[in-house]
């Protein structure tokens, strides 16, 4: 239908976004984490001009009418649908835009088709992009009008034009957004141009081109790449253009107006190809085409990259004369059958809104790690029969934050499993995490990172709140994986099937509890906290053999028990907790390294109340990206722990001690055998009985699970021997 009048609104109509946004924009998204900066800006570009309020642009017209269009269409510019904006669906509300044009004008007789078979050498392939973008506010309708495609050396140069427009008033100054208004809004716009390529024997979308701005702009991107890593196991070649927000900022809007590629091919002749031609001989050499008259033919040499049309004449009869240089193998054949692009096709993936889907246990993950995700899930599938979904982090992107890499995303997608015929239990991210500080170039997500929400991570912020806006507690276990490669992925899954299928054993009944403390008064709250859960432990069900090692000297490292530990770790424990200071990759009571444990076959559970060690994005003061302890323990090495809970941030001491008290009793009093429904069921009674301070928040939110969340508790469940209390002797 005919697009509405043009209009440009109003620098002043952009609204902050804190309001909603006006009917017909796309839907304000939820900010990404206050920490998680988008990458370098790479260069500006200064915007575009708008009209002042209440002036119109007119919609140009196209140069003539294409394929597929009528003429009146071709004399009122691209016809526009909008669809219209819908609650239920974050990507609702878009405008879908249909143009044709003519073919362009060719300077010479290109190869036009896409090829099959190996590709060939020549120029890289040339991708351009041209988005619009602009805050969620603004309005204006512009069209845009292509150029031809010039050839120029063997690349395709595409140019755009803007819309014509009324000269601007110089007498008329537009109204500024008061002071406030301009402090609030950010409008600053970062679209990144991905291409998929193959590269090293990995598959995935690599960053080509990026654009970066302020303000209502047309931009175009344009990147080069050798054709050979173009992924050959497909006839089709795969972009995406990614939309990056800073926290806060105004949610961009970006709408694709054109995509053009230059290739070389590399044509194969099929087994049903018409006509292959020997010459023998270099030299002049004569042919003679016998075809039905009129009938256009090609004939290609392919090693001279030659070819000529060959029209047969009213007898049927066609004379060629050829001066080849060498021997050669000629090509007859009717250019309808060279095969060229079908269609330009928005990628479309599953809906994992669908209310038909059920599953057990969900594994987001990469394409890179998806092999080693496939058999952990085969392994549920296998161990529990559960029904497990491995799901690619950029579909669950792609549909519920409109592409954009941000934590919403995902936290989306675990509400709409509530719907599912069988919501799951169990959620874990297969893949590790970087930091977004300031300090680190700004950069897109790595091929094996999956996202977490803020700094410090917050795993457990998927899924808090799925049905109330007030309930703090995780709707699902949840646990993450931080590996970064199938190896990593196929070492862990060694370590949880030796793990959940061990038999019996003393070490099973042992815990080993560390208490540290840098003062005689801190020492002892520690150590008293410490002792409250060893009496948890060494009561029935479970009667455990507990082991204390607590610290009582002040310097901040102690070394004193490191001997008796590595004795303590080699001989094997069911249970290890830490309560006192650590650093991001290190306890304050002193250990060998996790590496160095020496008990592959009797890997404890560790809990870690002390600041950093959960911290899978790396330590608070660091900015490498080496392992923190809760990494080096779970997928460090075959020894260490078969998991970690612990902070991803500075911690204190009652809140967490109250919250370990909770793991203990929910694990050793009610015999909770599944860890992360252990540790869910701990937070969950944690929160119930809490008002939810900021204090309370950070510690639901900075304790998570560095581990399989459906791990299965290799404890016992009850005395290896129980002595009921003697009877009263009866009276006589």
């Amino acid at each position: 239908m005919p697009s509405p009048p043009p209009t440009c609104s109003r620098p002043a109509s952009i609204r902050p976004p804190s309001r909603p946004p006006p009917s017909g924009c796309s839907p304000t998204a939820a900010p990404s984490p206050s920490t998680s900066p988008a990458p370098t800006r790479r260069r500006g570009h200064p915007p575009t001009r708008c009209c002042s309020s209440g002036t119109a642009i007119p919609a140009p017209t196209r140069p003539g009418p294409g394929t597929g269009t009528s003429p009146a269409a071709a004399a009122t510019g691209p016809a526009c649908t909008r669809t219209p904006p819908s609650t239920g669906s974050p990507g609702a509300g878009r405008r879908a835009c249909a143009t044709s044009r003519p073919p362009p004008p060719r300077s010479h007789p290109p190869l036009h088709a896409a090829g099959v078979g190996a590709p060939g050498t020549g120029p890289p392939l040339l991708l351009r992009r041209l988005r619009r973008c602009r805050p969620a506010g603004l309005h204006p309708r512009r069209r845009l009008l292509l150029g031809p495609l010039q050839h120029q050396h063997d690349h395709a140069r595409l140019a755009h034009v803007h819309p014509p427009h009324p000269p601007p008033d110089p007498h008329r100054r537009l109204p500024v957004p008061p002071r406030a208004a301009q402090q609030r809004i950010r409008p600053r716009h970062r679209v990144t141009l991905e291409v998929e390529v193959t590269e090293d024997g990995t598959t995935g979308f690599r960053p080509v081109d990026e654009a970066d701005w302020s303000g209502y702009a047309f931009q175009t991107l344009t990147a080069a790449l050798p054709q050979h890593l173009i992924p050959a196991t497909r006839d089709e070649v795969r972009i995406r253009v990614v939309s990056h927000n800073e926290f806060l900022s105004v949610p961009n809007r970006v709408l694709l107006d054109w995509i053009a590629a230059s290739y070389v091919r590399s044509l194969v002749l099929e087994p049903a190809a018409p006509l292959r031609l020997e010459v023998p001989d270099a030299g002049r050499t004569t042919l003679q085409v016998q075809a039905p008259a009129g009938r256009r033919l090609t004939l290609l040499d392919p090693a001279g990259a030659t070819g000529q049309t060959v029209i047969p004449t009213a007898g049927g009869t066609a004379r060629l004369t050829l001066d080849l240089p060498e021997a050669r193998t000629l090509w007859l054949f009717d250019p309808a059958a060279v095969r060229a692009p079908v269609r330009l096709a928005r990628a479309t993936g599953p809906d994992w809104s669908d209310p038909a889907l059920s599953a057990d246990y969900v594994i987001i993950t990469t394409p890179l790690l998806r092999p080693s995700a496939e058999q952990l899930a085969a392994y549920r599938r296998e161990q529990n029969g559960y029904e497990v979904r491995v799901i690619d982090q950029q579909d669950l992107f792609d549909q519920f934050d409109y592409g954009r890499p941000t934590p919403i995303a995902i936290r989306r997608f675990v509400r709409a499993t509530r719907g599912w015929a069988r919501a799951p239990r169990y959620l874990t991210l297969w893949g590790d995490l970087l930091r977004p500080e300031d300090g680190r170039p700004r950069r897109p997500l790595g091929p094996w990172e999956v996202i977490s929400f803020g700094y410090a991570p917050a795993d457990g912020w998927f899924a808090m709140q799925l049905t109330d806006e007030a309930d703090w507690s995780e709707g699902l276990a949840v646990g993450r994986i931080p590996l970064r490669s199938n190896d990593d992925g196929q070492l862990f899954l060694d370590k949880l099937t030796r793990y959940e299928n061990a038999p019996p054993g003393d070490w099973q009944k042992r815990a080993i509890q560390l208490a540290g403390g840098f003062t005689a008064a801190e020492q002892q709250l520690l150590q008293n906290y410490t002792l409250s859960w060893g009496a948890v432990l060494a009561r029935a069900p479970m009667g455990a053999d507990t082991l204390t090692f607590f610290k009582n000297v002040t310097e901040p490292l102690d070394p004193s028990f490191q001997d008796s530990l590595r004795l303590a770790l080699r001989s094997g424990a069911g249970w290890l907790t830490y309560f006192g200071h650590s650093a991001a990759d290190s306890w304050e009571i002193v250990t060998d390294d996790p590496e160095d444990f020496d008990n592959a076959d009797r890997l404890p559970v560790v809990l870690s109340l002390g600041c950093n060690t959960g911290n899978v994005a790396g330590g608070q003061f660091e900015t490498t990206d080496r392992l923190v302890l809760g990494e080096r323990l779970v997928i460090g090495s075959a020894n260490g722990a078969i998991a970690h809970w612990g902070s991803s941030s500075p911690s204190t001491i009652t809140l967490p001690g109250i919250l370990a008290q909770e793991v203990h009793t929910v694990v050793f009093r009610d015999t909770v055998r599944v860890l992360g429904v252990a540790f869910q069921e701990a937070k969950r009674r944690f929160a119930a009985v809490r008002t939810p301070t900021s204090a309370v928040l950070t510690t639901l939110l900075q304790y998570g699970l560095i581990g399989d969340p459906a791990t299965r508790l290799n404890l016992p469940t009850r005395p290896d021997l129980l002595i009921p209390p003697a009877a009263s002797p009866s009276r006589r």
